[in-house]
């Protein structure tokens, strides 16, 4: 056997640092007072890129001042969240065999500098008098893990790459240091945004004719990382459909080039990077063949967009008996039935691995059962897995200090495979310059750095693609098929012909935002539609706050809802006919039927949520039910009663503060408590004038009460927790 190139195969070149404070220039660190920088580690994973770097300044002492106070020049660079970049310097012109990148020794031949590596300081180390000072600094994108992912709430399904480009936005986190995130679909991409209902809500985040990977979610997010848990959990189910008529067994990752992060495709098929051969002196090779992660056959549950939960369940015609059929199996160790040649394809040599995918919430059963396809391809055979270490330059092209996480190593003659070889993905690179010498995690799988490592110490299941949702960060799913909730047709919006009102709001250019102030008082002086509650009287629930009797100062309106949910945000805001804000005490309630004012607490001067313990059936002091006792009494909510705020020890209109703690008058109602209804089994009741029979059936109803010097305008909006979400 001969070797390509000898053990002295040089790619002549060195390493450079330069480090600046963010926003400023970069200074050439890589001699510091004429001492050679340290660059003892950087490392890269996939996904990424990026990780970890550790460098020593032998030419700086703990005597030195490193806030630049002292005008050492050293405060100037050095700093916490500087920024990081190491280059490659490539030699031209000479042989190279005289460059030593340990010392960086200087030379006459440089060529254009090629970033390696890119990241910020966080930490600072002074270890001992004379040892220098080190630094440990994180890769770019590694900045995003910084931020937690906040939950949120959207109306339907978000293209995942849609959820990834929101996770990256500088439009929400504007502190990030690099560019906005681009999405990078492989050459002949046939899978398109249909613009329509897609299985079976409409997905949002993907406009007709574009691109698109295929996957949707309500994942927003559980206060988890936004980088290692939020994106890498997308990342995790997302592998190229069929429909995109590319090369399958594919999968999404995220590697930045420069400061710009791409979303595109891990490439199994891609050509190799580099070349190097079993046994070659410099060369070290670990490998390991696991059966442990295969999966052959692949079960799943989940909870779809439209909240229904799936297992894929087969239950026999009498009812006793339950299967379940696979996502994904082999036709050598499944008998599919709808498969006539299953006979002649079952093979018992085979030995069956069984797994079972918790895709959790918001990932329906169409989108699992893609996703299962193309990970059975990948995880079907065991494959090998490992390290490797070189200690010598691929090429004279190509220098070790320059093998990055995601390239592809051609190993030729391991297994017996002669000049052919097999290829391996590079999942995690470790770069030691000081000693010479680069580690890599290997596997020909193609499976990402965390899969990969969790394999390798066996610490939990590999396979599951969701890994976040098995952790009870997501909710069970409501159930509202039969009459689902429609922000269109008004739900939760009170009034319900208020949607039109905030459609134009939507609409307008400045976005309002609750309690939508600038909008409600927009008169018509500006030439626009004048949007005061005098002129719009039919968006807005009035009350005759200002009446001497109490049955008139109350209003009770419908409300449209869906059969069956859950309510996680409450609004409500209180306005004067011109469009002021109403600085008033108030009371809103929520009902399952429809109810009559003269049903309400009352006592001799008629009802009214502010007297003594209205709206109250348990004694606060006790938890027991009250008792008349020294004359004290209670009253009771109507029945049909859901939620209800607003009474005599805390009433409405105080928010952000409580009118029991001394707080003034702001007349808004803001309540993130959720509260749940079910009109499942409840009768359709009889149909009302203007509301239709459907609605009727999934209606409730609100009752408003207030007390001001004039009428008074509410508006407001009931937001349902969307199946997916927290």
């Amino acid at each position: 056997m001969t070797w390509e190139y000898s053990e002295e195969t040089f790619a002549g070149g060195r390493l450079a640092l330069y480090i600046g404070k963010h926003g400023g220039e970069l200074t050439d660190v890589t001699y510091v007072r004429g001492v050679p920088t340290q660059i003892e580690s950087y490392t890269f994973g996939d996904p990424f890129g990026p990780a970890t770097a550790v460098i020593r300044f032998p030419g700086i002492t703990g005597f030195d001042d490193v806030d630049g106070r002292g005008g050492t020049g050293v405060g100037e660079w050095l700093a916490d969240y500087a920024d990081v970049i190491i280059y490659w310097v490539p030699q031209v012109n000479g042989s190279g065999t005289d460059i030593d990148p340990v010392s960086n020794t200087q030379n006459s031949h440089d060529g254009a500098m090629q970033e390696l590596w890119r990241g910020f300081i966080v930490t600072t180390d002074i270890p001992d008098v004379g040892s220098g000072i080190q630094i440990s600094c994180q890769g770019m994108l590694f900045q995003l893990d910084r931020y937690i992912q906040k939950p949120f709430y959207p109306p339907r399904p978000q293209a995942m790459e849609s959820l990834i480009r929101q996770a990256f936005s500088k439009q929400y986190r504007p502190g990030l240091r690099f560019g906005e995130i681009q999405v990078q679909f492989p050459d002949g991409w046939d899978l398109k945004g249909k613009g329509g209902k897609q299985s079976p809500y409409l997905v949002e985040g993907v406009l007709e004719g574009q691109n698109w990977t295929g996957y949707a979610s309500r994942n927003t997010g559980g206060w988890d990382r936004a980088l290692t848990g939020y994106v890498q959990d997308l990342l995790s189910v997302m592998y190229v459909p069929d429909e995109a008529n590319v090369l399958e067994g594919n999968q999404w990752t995220v590697m930045p080039s420069g400061d710009i992060p791409i979303l595109q495709v891990r490439n199994r098929f891609r050509a190799a990077d580099f070349t190097l051969t079993y046994g070659q002196p410099g060369v070290q090779i670990r490998l390991t063949r696991d059966t442990g992660p295969v999966a052959n056959v692949i079960y799943g549950d989940g909870t779809g967009f439209d909240g229904v939960v799936w297992r894929n369940a087969v239950v026999s015609n009498d009812g006793t008996y339950t299967d379940y059929q696979p996502l994904a199996a082999i036709r050598q160790v499944y008998p599919i039935s709808s498969d006539t040649t299953f006979n002649d394809t079952y093979d018992k040599s085979y030995w069956v691995n069984e797994q079972l995918y918790k895709y959790g919430s918001g990932f329906d059963l169409d989108s699992a059962i893609n996703s299962a396809e193309k990970s059975l391809v990948r995880d079907v055979e065991p494959g090998w897995n490992g390290s490797l270490d070189i200690d010598i330059d691929p090429s004279e092209t190509l220098s070790r200090y320059q093998i990055r996480a995601g390239m592809t190593v051609l190993i030729k003659h391991v297994f017996g495979t002669g000049d052919n070889g097999v290829r391996f993905h590079i999942a995690d690179v470790q770069v030691s310059p000081m000693e010479g010498k680069v580690t890599m995690k290997i596997d020909t799988r193609y499976r990402d750095l965390l899969n990969l490592e969790e394999s390798q110490v066996r610490t939990r299941d590999p396979l599951t693609p969701a890994k976040m949702l098995q952790v009870n960060r997501r909710s069970v799913m409501i159930e509202d098929i039969l009459a689902p909730w429609d922000y269109a047709a008004g739900s939760g919006y009170l009034p319900k012909q208020s949607v039109a009102y905030f459609r134009e709001m939507e609409q307008d250019a400045r976005q309002e935002r609750y309690p939508w102030k600038n909008w409600v008082k927009r008169s018509a002086t500006d030439g626009s539609h004048d949007n005061r509650p005098r002129y719009n009287k039919e968006f807005f629930v009035r009350v005759n706050a200002n009446s001497t009797q109490r049955k008139k100062r109350w209003t009770i309106v419908p409300v449209l809802l869906s059969q069956k949910g859950t309510i996680r945000l409450t609004q409500i805001a209180a306005y004067k006919a011109n469009g002021q804000p109403a600085l008033c005490d108030f009371h809103v309630s929520v009902y399952d039927r429809k109810i009559q004012v003269g049903k309400m607490p009352k006592d001799a001067n008629g009802p009214s949520p502010f007297i003594a313990n209205a709206f109250e059936s348990i004694d606060p002091n006790t938890g027991l039910p009250w008792e008349a006792v020294n004359g004290a009494t209670h009253y009771a909510p109507p029945d049909g009663f859901i939620i209800g705020w607003g009474n005599a020890e805390q009433r409405a209109g105080y928010s952000p503060g409580r009118y029991s703690d001394g707080h003034n008058k702001t007349g808004m109602l803001f309540d993130e408590a959720t509260w749940s209804y079910d009109f499942t089994n409840l009768p359709t009741f009889k149909r009302q004038a203007g509301v239709k029979q459907r609605e009727s059936a999934i209606s409730a109803w609100v009752a408003f009460y207030a007390e001001y010097t004039e009428d008074v305008y509410f508006i407001g909006r009931f937001y349902r927790q969307e199946p997916g979400t927290l």
